[in-house]
């Protein structure tokens, strides 16, 4: 190996938005405990009947999804099944299933299983039906609603029928609560199904108490891999004390929740990252349009111009939130940037009260959640700042707060006046916000998501018309006009759009924070004691020219590199078959690695002439001190014995390894290269590979 590169480093440089993300199977016989602080515990842990992100922060380790949703929340990516068919109508879907997957009681995942759920799910009369199916009645409206049957079709096949077209359908199937529980475990569990989860996740369930911590175990039969991490534990943090220390220590790996203080006193740890989320939440006033006086128009206006929006930013929120004109974030498709939100109006709110009869003002409730949340760091402090500016304008405010799982309960009542409520989106699509917090059908009480209890036919039926179209400008505009509407009648107050702070110990590797918030533990790896490995892009070049380019193994991906070079103006020599490197001046040499019969044979060579023959060019290589670029372009032929042969044989004088692929498929190589402390780059593209190869050298 080039001694300018001795370090031993590990590089693992994720492109955006890579597609199956997997993991590297490290050897060791120690035991990797992940530590996970959270400020609120689950509510169950059968994810079909919850909406809560505590809870789903677990579930999905332990439940897998027909489809999932990229980092980005928009592209639709394999799940538990590999591939499907959407028929031109829209109203027919085939998935065909992975065939190597077992539940973690053992039991096999076919489309049975898969059929199990979906009746669980859908049919009220179902004996498995125990609880309130929120997600699935918002998403598909019911037993009666979008979906109109599902069947297995072979054993590894299902068919979906719809009785009308639903645009998101695999976004919403991605969606935590729609993870495939075993039928076993069901039959087995029924209603206690929420404290024994059994799935089909890289984790199983060990144990739960209740308000102090849930712990998880490695399923060593997953099948995407042995995870690298063998214990997850979820651990619940006392709101009042400082984890910043334990943090640092890696005594806790990763904080879900950061308050400002806690980022400030991080900024410039050597020991610690913090990861931003994007926007994708919003905050708002749930005022009940059912309950007076707030079922009058002109109250709900005269709140809203009692919000000063400048002040309650200062006072409020901290400086990770920015106020909301409406109820959509600006990443989701259908923002509406012509929307601002309400001025401070004391006067224009006073003559509306007197206009609806109150110009005495009036008493009203406030209710509000205890524990924090994404969208409200200090949901007390957000509910006096409303008080007092309410008081200002004669209305009266009794501000009740109730613990997280309580409110929940309470709010789906609707028995309140008020109530500070908040939306985190799981997917990045209009529908899983407007559709979930302003459709009448999602009113009904004991199901409610929405927490205005507002109706209009007009927007119903936009709302309808949303999840039907799939031309992307109109259900722009569609949601567009919604969000005017809802404006114009202050449905009810959008507050805020928040980014959250999450606090990773950098013995933590592969952390990505995709656009859920969700951390998915078999992504990551735990590494004690090392130094860091993680980095974008190499710390510095390693090669100079002049650059040879071969090939081992025939492939012609060689040629991609070639036009590299060229493009890039890096002055090269392009010899495929090179047998021996007469060129004094040659400095690096790139090898790209891939077996390919029909260069072999055209080359009328064996397999045991190109290992002899990257015999001795390792060699020569090794005795000028060249540089050694080793370069996989085809995927395809990472699961090819001859091209593992190839690369182990340049590997161990290579000087950085280069792979475009996916996690899965590179995880054996990119264990080969870290045992010898090779750098590695993993790329989805052709534009990641140029970027990754250029760095090499400039």
């Amino acid at each position: 190996m080039n001694g300018r590169n001795a370090v031993l480093i590990i590089l693992i440089c994720l492109v955006a938005f890579i597609a199956g993300c997997g993991h590297v199977v490290e050897n060791s016989d120690v035991g990797k405990e992940l530590i996970i602080g959270r400020y609120s515990d689950s509510i169950s842990l059968d994810p079909a009947v919850e909406t809560d992100r505590e809870s789903f922060q677990v579930t999905v380790n332990i439940y897998e999804t027909l489809v999932r949703t990229a980092d980005n929340g928009i592209d639709i990516l394999p799940g538990l099944a590999e591939e499907w068919e959407m028929s031109e109508d829209g109203l027919s879907f085939v998935f065909k299933l992975r065939e190597d997957v077992v539940f973690h009681d053992g039991t096999l995942f076919d489309a049975e299983a898969v059929v199990f759920n979906f009746q669980r799910w859908m049919d009220e009369d179902n004996p498995y039906h125990v609880g309130e199916f929120r997600y699935w009645n918002q998403s598909f409206m019911g037993e009666k609603g979008l979906i109109r049957s599902v069947e297995a079709i072979s054993k590894y096949e299902v068919k979906l029928l719809m009785n009308e077209p639903y645009a998101p359908l695999l976004g919403t199937l991605a969606l935590p609560s729609f993870g495939i529980a075993s039928p076993h475990a069901l039959m087995k569990y029924n209603d206690d199904i929420g404290t024994n989860p059994v799935g089909t996740g890289p984790y199983s369930f060990e144990s739960w108490v209740r308000g102090s911590e849930v712990v998880l175990e490695r399923f060593d039969d997953y099948w995407g891999g042995v995870p690298d991490i063998s214990k997850v534990i979820f651990r619940q943090l006392d709101r009042e004390s400082d984890y910043v220390e334990l943090l640092e220590k890696g005594e806790i790996h990763i904080i879900i929740q950061l308050s400002q203080e806690q980022v400030h006193m991080l900024e410039d740890s050597q020991d610690t990252e913090i990861h931003y989320s994007p926007f994708m939440n919003v905050s708002y006033i749930a005022l009940n349009n059912e309950v007076e006086p707030f079922n009058d128009v002109r109250v709900r206006k005269a709140v809203s111009k009692l919000i000063d929006y400048d002040k309650m930013m200062k006072t409020a929120f901290d400086e990770f939130a920015r106020p909301a004109a409406t109820f959509l974030p600006p990443t989701i498709l259908g923002y509406h940037e012509g929307l601002a939100f309400q001025e401070y109006d004391f006067a224009g709110a006073r003559e509306l009260l007197r206009e609806a009869g109150l110009e005495e003002g009036f008493e009203a409730e406030l209710w509000v959640m205890e524990q924090p949340r994404i969208y409200y760091p200090d949901p007390l402090k957000v509910a006096y700042y409303i008080k007092e500016q309410l008081h200002e304008g004669g209305i009266e405010v009794t501000v009740r707060s109730f613990p997280w799982e309580e409110y929940l309960e309470i709010l789906r009542e609707g028995k309140h006046q008020m109530a500070l409520a908040g939306w985190s989106g799981d997917f990045a699509d209009p529908d899983n916000f407007l559709y979930t917090l302003f459709f009448s059908e999602n009113a009904e009480r004991g199901t409610v998501l929405n927490y205005s209890f507002y109706s209009n036919d007009k927007v119903d039926h936009f709302l309808k018309q949303g999840r039907i179209i799939q031309d992307k400008e109109f259900r722009e505009s569609i949601y567009r006009n919604i969000l005017e509407i809802l404006h114009d009648e202050v449905a009810s107050i959008p507050l805020t759009h928040t980014i959250s702070a999450m606090g990773i110990n950098k013995q933590v590797k592969g952390f990505n924070y995709d656009i859920s918030g969700y951390i998915e533990v078999f992504e990551l790896d735990l590494v004690k004691g090392e130094k860091e490995l993680l980095f974008s892009s190499l710390p510095r070049p390693i090669a100079e020219e002049m650059l040879l380019i071969t090939s081992a193994g025939q492939n012609t991906d060689s040629y991609i590199i070639k036009d590299m070079a060229d493009k890039q103006r890096i002055h090269h020599y392009f010899m495929p078959q090179v047998e021996e490197i007469k060129m004094d001046n040659v400095s690096s040499v790139a090898v790209v690695v891939g077996y390919s019969t029909i260069g072999m044979d055209l080359k009328d060579s064996s397999m045991e002439e190109e290992l002899d023959r990257m015999d001795n060019l390792v060699k020569y290589i090794e005795q000028k001190d060249l540089t050694l670029i080793s370069i996989v372009v085809n995927e395809q032929t990472l699961s090819n014995e001859e091209t593992e042969r190839l690369f182990s044989k340049v590997l161990p004088q290579s000087d950085y390894v280069i792979i475009m692929g996916s996690r899965g498929k590179s995880e054996e190589y990119i264990r080969m290269a870290q045992e010898h402390g090779i750098p590695v780059t993993l790329v989805e593209d052709v534009r990641g590979l140029n970027e990754a190869f250029v760095s090499a050298f400039r």
